[in-house]
């Protein structure tokens, strides 16, 4: 047997081995009768925070741990790294000091974009949220002033004005986007949860959300078809219950509802209003695929 800490873990056929276990999972559902099945083995072969634990776990971290965990494993299994092919995207951060004006360049790996419900981007009518304009908001400049200094190794010392701008590089064939919609609140000294609604469109056309420059090339500005999201359900941040909606056929109009053993198929029509009349039902991590 080898842990998933083991220098064999790449071994499809092991036991306790996260790699084979969610494989081992998929089979009993694809072949089993029963209506549903008790995942106890996939999580015994995760790390000790997940396994050993009823606190209720960031599904966005999950997916992060969950993906590093699996890939050396999927590499040594098929000699590729199947997660970056997937998932990764690439972006480029410049960040420049204005007093001696040399630009930093980082790149910078991402597995998920997230956005932030900035209250400047929030509808005043409908106090809700549009997808494409958190996702422009993540490409625009942002400047450090004298209230959040950077320091600059150039100068040797705090800039008290610098700017940092972000140019996507590469976009990965699926793309992840959480919604950042916990954050720490200091006058109830707590997390809090951001129930504000977001409209998630069926379809991303980046080259309608990002201008030419704001991507390495036009061939980055691809179309993405919505097939699945996560959501959160309850007012706070501290608990509450993860399930998901997810496409069979990413082309079609009926969704499937996955809620712990409950499986149900939803009409598109239908769809919509299911966050109307559950607003405390609220999407979390939205998963599309480049259009082919």
């Amino acid at each position: 047997k080898l842990s998933s800490n083991s220098k064999d873990s790449g071994k499809m056929d092991t036991e306790e081995n996260p790699l084979y276990e969610i494989y081992h999972l998929f089979e009993q559902l694809t072949n089993t009768r029963d209506a549903a099945v008790t995942p106890i083995k996939f999580r015994e072969s995760l790390p000790a925070r997940y396994k050993n634990s009823n606190y209720e776990e960031d599904a966005s971290e999950f997916f992060r741990d969950y993906l590093d965990l699996i890939e050396k494993p999927i590499q040594a299994a098929c000699d590729q790294n199947l997660v970056d092919e997937c998932f990764a995207g690439e972006m480029l951060s410049l960040i420049e000091c204005h007093k001696c004006k040399k630009p930093q360049k980082t790149s910078e790996k991402f597995i998920d974009l997230t956005a932030n419900l900035n209250k400047n981007l929030q509808d005043p009518k409908t106090q809700g949220y549009d997808l494409e304009k958190l996702i422009k908001n993540v490409f625009e400049k942002e400047t450090f002033d004298e209230n959040n200094k950077y320091f600059c190794e150039t100068c040797n010392e705090f800039s008290d004005l610098t700017t940092k701008t972000l140019k996507l590089m590469k976009m990965p064939e699926f793309l992840i986007i959480t919604l950042n919609r916990f954050y720490f609140n200091l006058s109830q000294n707590q997390r809090s949860k951001i129930l504000d609604p977001v409209t998630a469109p069926a379809q991303l056309d980046f080259s309608k959300i990002l201008s030419a420059n704001e991507a390495q090339s036009s061939r980055e500005l691809g179309v993405y078809n919505l097939y699945a999201m996560i959501i959160h359900s309850g007012l706070s941040a501290e608990h509450g219950h993860y399930f998901t909606f997810a496409k069979e056929d990413p082309m079609a109009n009926t969704w499937l509802l996955f809620n712990d053993s409950l499986v149900l198929s939803i009409p598109g029509q239908d769809f919509s209003k299911i966050f109307e009349n559950y607003p405390n039902d609220t999407p979390y991590m939205l998963f599309y695929r480049r259009a082919k």
